[in-house]
């Protein structure tokens, strides 16, 4: 799916969210007890409560940052993407930087989005800083390219450090097709027991012209075991914005 400005598409995401009711189901029915993930530490990042400022979520804009033992992340998405401005229009990356443009797909729902994604864009202990500002956070590149994409005029913070989320990928085996199952958790509670956020969606991406047949390929196989890929649960990075939002979370 093409818009209008927006002249490329790199690659399709089929997301289906599973229900928070259905969670302990799909661990079961995916196996993935008898499976070793890959593991990584989330960060998502937001306006402060009480500054007057509408969320990044609400402009469409999710900033995360992904941490494992062997790569720190940090991504801009903008979402909902109508224009691409054209110093980004042919930009795909350079050095330690990546642009994507990527439709993400379940039974209902077509969400266009440019990614743009610094490797070893930040420094977890700067991170954490409660003075953080988006120009702080971001580099000059992701600064620029949020000022020419992001719906609005994007304010520097001050920001809110939402997590950490505990998030685990298995690649499993629907039928003939690989996919992954990604699990995210965030526990609340200082004897860690009570789950704030525990969260499971199945995906697969694919080059736009193999997307086609995929959301039924997945769906089929994910129905057989009793779970709904039908629901159009929000994904990942919305519920958990919703989940520690909603706590009022401090970091």
């Amino acid at each position: 799916m093409y818009r209008p400005g927006v002249s490329r598409l790199d690659s399709v995401n089929i997301r289906i969210g599973i229900a928070d009711d259905q969670t302990e189901q799909a661990v079961e029915a995916f196996g993935l007890q008898s499976i070793g993930p890959s593991q990584s530490t989330v960060h998502l990042f937001d306006y402060r409560a009480g500054t007057a400022v509408p969320s990044l979520a609400v402009g469409g804009v999710i900033i995360a940052a992904y941490d494992s033992a062997d790569v720190s992340l940090l991504t801009v998405q903008v979402r909902h993407v109508r224009r691409l401005h054209p110093r980004w229009a042919a930009f795909y990356g350079q050095d330690s930087e990546t642009l994507r443009i990527e439709e993400e797909r379940d039974s209902t729902r077509r969400v266009l989005a440019a990614s743009f994604t610094v490797r070893g864009g930040h420094h977890p202990q700067e991170s954490a800083d409660p003075h953080l500002r988006l120009t702080d956070l971001l580099t000059p590149s992701q600064w620029s390219f949020m000022q020419d994409c992001a719906p609005g005029q994007p304010r520097s913070g001050p920001l809110v450090r939402l997590g950490p989320i505990l998030a685990l990928d298995w690649t499993v085996r629907l039928d003939r097709i690989d996919a992954t199952v990604s699990r995210w958790r965030h526990f609340g509670t200082a004897d860690g027991r009570e789950p704030v956020l525990d969260a499971i969606e199945v995906s697969r991406r694919s080059l736009p012209e193999e997307a086609g047949f995929l959301y039924p390929a997945l769906a089929t196989p994910i129905r057989r075991q009793g779970l709904d890929p039908d629901g159009g649960i929000p994904w990942l990075e919305m519920r958990a914005a919703s989940r520690l939002q909603a706590r009022d979370y401090e970091p």
